[in-house]
């Protein structure tokens, strides 16, 4: 997710490939640094949220580094509309495992006990998850 937004804020700018986002534009003189910056600012804080100290830090030391003027703002304008643009990626997706139904235990003395000799099955949602950038699963094995 945060690869594809900072990808579509650059690429926003240098129109050199296609974008994962339907409507994305910015100024070819823009930024690129500080779009990118900003774009990995917004995806990261919003996938850890008790980061957001750190990384508005990072992000103020990115922007630092940048001359001020017109394209350092169209970078900046460029990195915020990416996440939310970049519409596979901005979806929600079922990334936590569904509750499992457990059936009752023969012998109730057993409950909230795990079975010595069988682990219980991990990943079994996937195949329901939304993938980021492609439209289906099927893509992937093409």
């Amino acid at each position: 997710m945060n690869y594809a937004s900072v990808y579509d804020a650059v690429n926003a700018i240098s129109r050199a490939h296609p974008l994962y986002g339907i409507s994305l534009s910015a100024p070819q003189d823009a930024s690129r640094r500080a779009a990118a910056a900003v774009a990995a600012h917004d995806v990261l804080t919003a996938l850890y949220p008790a980061q957001k100290t750190n990384l508005d830090h990072q992000l103020a030391a990115d922007l630092a580094g940048i001359p001020a003027g017109p394209a350092k703002q169209a970078g900046i304008q460029a990195g915020a509309q990416a996440p939310a643009t970049s519409s596979p990626c901005a979806r929600t997706t079922a990334r936590t495992p569904p509750r499992r139904p457990t059936p009752p235990p023969a012998n109730p003395a057993t409950i909230g006990r795990p079975h010595p000799d069988f682990k219980a099955p991990e990943f079994t949602h996937w195949g329901n998850v939304t993938p980021f950038l492609l439209h289906t699963g099927h893509q992937f094995r093409g």
